[in-house]
């Protein structure tokens, strides 16, 4: 303990978890192409693995051996939950061509741990406003990080065998074909909002980092639906007396934006404060590296004179070099690249360019496209059997 990490987190022996469950089901047939299936099923967690701040002795800080004088991170079994929900499951066939499936899921998940370091990255880093001292655990069970109440699934396949409809066009389109569709979307998961202190913390399962402060209780926020349509399309030939499949992938065929993230300080895919201070140090160092060549000249833009400040770049050998020799004449001929990236070419890197080159930096890993799934992808291809 005394050369540790007042953040580490230590194991020992922890009791077994306990779990009651119990599920039930029924199965109707209404004909040989129709089946529906309900469940139901409820899951309490008596007792699962977490982490807490526990009280305890150290030695090597000493005084009464009966007495605590140390706060540690330890495992215990402390945390409790439940989750329950129902399954409605609808399989269809008509005739030999077509079958289906959908399926509903209502779910609810509550705990009070969502994983075992919850505690330890949420309220354990927070003082209570009454008493000062650090926060409690949850007293009562929350929406779990990965909760999500509505999922909503299915999908759906034609497939036409040889000789369908032979003789017709659509016959000669179709047979020895396929067309398999398959269809989701689902109730956002739960997410923690901040108060914005640029921090640039982002959502589901958000802690509170260093200094974070959160404006409502654990998990009381939630992301947007998901949705997505894919699609397969088949076709068999014969070439050269083998047969051959061509076929045709589509993910996301609508294109539509999932959201796989938030920043949890805004509740929006956008932060302009954590870019503000992102950005600044960044053109701190740039200002204190360039030292002297960091100056203010009058520039003509557009036929028209102004007063312009930024990194002089005509002559790296004139750019400062560090301890032990960084930075200098390879910082000034790649700062002179940035410069004509982001700007006119010049080599004055301006105040407006270093903007320019610092904002697309930045949206390279914070950027809204960085929060969302995958769009519309089509794979082409084609199978040969021998």
């Amino acid at each position: 303990l005394a050369v540790s990490n007042t953040n580490d987190t230590f194991a020992r022996p922890v009791g077994f978890g306990k779990t009651i469950m119990f599920e039930f089901g029924v199965r109707h047939a209404f004909s040989d192409d129709m089946v529906l299936d309900v469940s139901a099923y409820n899951k309490d967690l008596v007792s699962e693995g977490t982490a807490r701040t526990l009280n305890v002795y150290d030695p090597f800080i000493g005084g009464d051996p009966s007495l605590t004088n140390e706060a540690v991170n330890l495992y215990t079994s402390a945390d409790f939950g439940n989750s329950r929900g129902i399954d409605v499951r609808l399989d269809r066939r008509f005739g030999s061509i077509f079958q289906g499936t959908i399926s509903y899921t209502y779910q609810t998940a509550k705990n009070t741990g969502s994983d075992p370091q919850q505690y330890l990255a949420t309220l354990a880093r927070t003082n209570s406003a009454v008493t000062g001292a650090r926060a409690l655990p949850p007293q009562a069970i929350l929406t779990s990080s990965d909760n999500r109440t509505h999922s909503i699934a299915g999908n759906i396949a034609a497939t036409f065998p040889a000789g369908w409809h032979s003789g017709t066009v659509i016959g000669s389109i179709l047979e020895n074909g396929g067309i398999y569709a398959t269809f989701s979307a689902a109730s956002g998961q739960a997410y923690t909002l901040m108060e914005n202190g640029g921090l640039g913390g982002r959502g589901p399962n958000n802690g509170f980092g260093l200094s974070g402060a959160p404006l409502e209780p654990i998990n009381s926020s939630t992301m947007p639906w998901i949705k997505d349509v894919d699609l397969r399309l088949t076709k068999g030939v014969r070439l050269a007396g083998r047969d051959l499949m061509v076929f045709a992938d589509l993910r996301n065929l609508f294109n539509w934006k999932n959201l796989t993230s938030i920043f949890a300080e805004t509740g929006d895919v956008v932060n302009q404060l954590y870019q503000i201070n992102s950005i600044g140090p960044q053109r701190s160092a740039l200002q204190s590296d360039a030292g002297t060549l960091w100056v203010t000249r009058q520039v003509v833009v557009n036929g028209v004179a102004q007063t312009q400040t930024g990194v002089d770049l005509s002559d790296c050998s004139q750019y400062p070099y560090g301890a032990g020799g960084i930075r200098g004449v390879p910082d000034c001929l790649l700062l002179r690249q940035a410069e004509a990236r982001w700007g006119n070419g010049d080599n004055f890197f301006t105040t407006g360019e270093q903007t320019t080159a610092f904002n697309a930096w930045y949206n390279r890993t914070q950027g809204p496209y960085t929060f969302y799934g995958n769009g519309f992808n089509m794979r082409l291809g084609f199978e040969f059997n021998f």
